[in-house]
């Protein structure tokens, strides 16, 4: 089936009885705890086909989806297995596999939890007044008195539902009530993906206390609040001014600080420095988030590091003016770690990053050469291979000496084995060119004569 032909199959109004009978059988399975977890599991995969496919139908039973989404969402544990058949000669099963089995009906149960959500998401796609209707029935209770994970999963349709421009004024009070229920975490955490998600696609700003809230958010004392907010911040950077922008920075900032020992949280955080930095077109707005970065870079975790790098080398074109300080931290990322011997260079990150640093105009090459300089040197004593690629720089940007420098330096790394002969010869014709070079530059045509003729082995 085509794409155009899907498309049209989910605005079919004429729904046959056969399907109807088959949806009506799907409800009373997925309802049926006689089953087994993993086949309600697929029971719901094909509910959301239906409620794709099928939603004049499937919008009827909303209220049914959600009543019982109402009912299991208080259930921390699956229900019961169904008795197993034993046989005499049977063994009983060992401890662990018992318990593995007990985490994977476990792992079953919240799958199931959130493929009913994943159900009622889609409704609300499709028909999203008269998801909204039932959703505000429920929330104009006292919410004190709703189970919290019934109020997040309602809270979160509410982003979908809020994408309706026509719904917008009467989603945003119930939103806005739930960023303010300091009696759930997950609650309030819901409400900031779902206005995340209610303005994804707008062309127009969310309110400015919404975006206020935001920004308080990212200094509230629970982690599950300040990373929400951080996700929001690196997906909507346009959202703020400046002013803003810099007041993000500042609670950045601290984050940076708090979670400096936990190597794998400060990736995220850079995340949104630099989403924030590079939207905004203030030069000191981009220092600041620069000098953010710089101040836990490097952190010493190679996974980390590189994914830092690579939104660096994201975060502006070589011919900008806040090149050089990206510029230097690349150098230093390169330097300081090897790469994968066993993907591909062509297309891994660490070639996109020399391909950036080529790009480099001359007036910031020559602020940062002897930075690199140090990079190539600290690279070449490990691979001698990867180091011709600033050696490529340096001769691009013709500064000689330092391509024979560092091509030297890559000459007395190598073993003194007889393996490397080869590669040492190759480094050598490399020097002598690079040498050769450097005394036309300076125009000596007589000593460039010379190593020129030992680079072709003519002496």
């Amino acid at each position: 089936m085509s794409w155009e032909q899907r498309r049209e199959q989910r605005k079919r109004s004429d729904i046959s009885a056969k399907e109807h009978v088959a949806i009506q059988r799907l409800l009373m399975w997925v309802k049926n705890e006689q089953l087994e977890i993993d086949i309600r599991n697929n029971v719901l995969d094909a509910l959301k086909l239906a409620c794709d496919y099928a939603n004049i139908v499937m919008v009827e039973h909303f209220d049914s989806l959600l009543g019982y989404y109402a009912l299991v969402s208080q259930q921390k544990n699956p229900p019961k297995a169904p008795p197993k058949i034993l046989l005499i000669n049977q063994l009983s099963e060992n401890k662990k596999l018992e318990n593995l089995n007990v985490y994977s009906r476990n792992q079953d149960w919240q799958v199931f939890k959130i493929r009913i959500k994943e159900c009622l998401n889609e409704l609300c796609k499709t028909n999203p007044s008269i998801a909204f209707d039932s959703i505000s029935d429920c929330l104009n209770h006292p919410l004190e008195q709703l189970d919290n994970n019934l109020k997040a999963c309602c809270v979160s349709l509410l982003g979908e539902i809020g994408k309706d421009y026509q719904l917008q004024p009467h989603v945003l009070p119930l939103l806005w009530k739930a960023l303010m229920d300091f009696s759930s975490n997950l609650v309030r955490a819901e409400a900031i993906d779902a206005a995340t998600e209610m303005f994804y696609y707008s062309s127009n700003l969310p309110p400015a206390n919404l975006i206020e809230i935001v920004i308080i958010f990212l200094s509230d004392k629970f982690v599950i609040i300040q990373k929400t907010a951080l996700r929001t911040i690196s997906r909507h950077p346009n959202w703020f001014n400046q002013q803003q922008s810099i007041e993000v920075l500042k609670a950045l900032a601290w984050q940076l600080q708090a979670y400096k020992d936990e190597k794998y949280q400060l990736d995220d955080i850079c995340e949104g420095v630099l989403a924030i930095g590079k939207r905004d077109e203030n030069l000191s707005v981009k220092i600041f988030a620069l000098s953010l970065v710089k101040s836990i870079f490097p952190t010493g975790e190679r996974i980390v590091d590189a994914n830092i790098a690579e939104k660096l080398m994201r975060f502006c074109q070589p011919d900008e003016s806040v090149a050089r300080l990206v510029a230097k931290e690349i150098a230093l990322y390169l330097g300081r770690y090897d790469r994968d011997h066993h993907n591909g260079y062509g297309h891994s990150r660490r070639g996109s990053m020399f391909k950036w640093l080529h790009k480099l105009p001359a007036e910031t090459y020559q602020a940062i050469a002897d930075d690199i300089l140090d990079s190539a040197k600290e690279m070449a004593k490990r691979d001698a291979w990867e180091v011709c690629h600033f050696a490529s720089f340096f001769a691009h940007h013709q500064a000689f000496d330092y391509e024979k420098l560092v091509l030297e330096e890559a000459i007395n790394g190598l073993p003194k084995e007889p393996r490397y002969e080869k590669n040492r010869a190759a480094l050598q014709q490399l020097a002598m060119v690079a040498a050769a070079n450097a005394a036309l530059q300076a125009c000596d045509t007589q000593t460039a004569t010379t190593y020129f003729a030992q680079g072709a082995g003519e002496i």
